[in-house]
């Protein structure tokens, strides 16, 4: 049993109570409702079956019922619906203004934050009316979310990626062949290598020969048939030598 003092302020403390036994020490949710000594309101909260258990983001809607204990006419009353964790955290709360005679039932939501943690939760009314408190509370649970792996089914696939695979291959293949440069082949014998560097030196020469040939004809030291026989020439003879 417990005993609230006298100036203790009326209102909902969830709180956690540790027990000590021999077999270990043990965790007791506790809901303390807290009211005025004679409240003019008797309210009642009960979350809504199917928000017993909800995902962070989600809302939780509670049935609220209200009636009027002295039964002296209709008047506005105060109404605070609220969410608490059990170390007395609010996480959520509205406030209204709502005219009663005799009873009301009506149905509130209030939404869930979506970074709050899983766990048990109080969702609780408070009615005021002047110096008057009624109080009332439920449970609820918020539940982890869960990430549901959707399996990719290839079969249906599997013809479309070999050809696919097929064509990069082939398309790789043939860009090689066209645009990398082609080596050529080692000389086998001094003799081919000797042949070969002086195919070389030959072909630097004449390329030289070609560029000094047009650089005159720019400059308009020589003749136009001047210059396209010389140019024959060489072009000639570096076909000959493969260039």
């Amino acid at each position: 049993m417990f005993r609230a003092a006298e100036d203790q302020k009326p209102d909902i403390y969830p709180q956690e109570i540790y027990v000590k036994g021999p077999s270990g020490e043990k965790i007791i949710a506790t809901v303390i409702e807290v009211e005025s000594a004679k409240p003019l309101f008797d309210v009642d909260v009960k979350v809504l079956p199917e928000y017993k258990s909800i995902f962070p983001g989600d809302e939780v809607l509670m049935e609220v019922s209200l009636f009027n204990v002295r039964g002296f006419g209709r008047v506005d009353v105060v109404l605070e619906y609220s969410i608490k964790d059990f170390k007395g955290n609010l996480i959520a709360k509205e406030e209204e203004t709502v005219a009663i005679e005799t009873q009301a039932k009506f149905v509130r939501e209030l939404l869930i934050p979506s970074d709050i943690k899983p766990g048990t939760y109080v969702a609780s009314a408070k009615v005021t009316f002047e110096d008057s408190v009624g109080l009332s509370s439920d449970l609820f649970e918020v539940k982890a979310k869960t990430i549901r792996l959707i399996p990719i089914i290839l079969k249906e696939y599997t013809t479309y990626l070999i050809f696919g695979m097929i064509f990069v291959v082939a398309v790789s293949i043939f860009l090689m062949h066209r645009y990398l440069p082609k080596r050529k082949p080692e000389p086998k014998t001094k003799e081919e290598e000797s042949k070969l560097i002086k195919t070389e030196q030959k072909t630097q020469k004449l390329e030289k020969e070609l560029a000094a040939l047009e650089q005159a004809h720019k400059s308009q030291l020589i003749s136009d048939v001047s210059y396209q026989k010389g140019k024959e020439r060489i072009e000639k003879e570096l076909k000959r030598l493969g260039k």
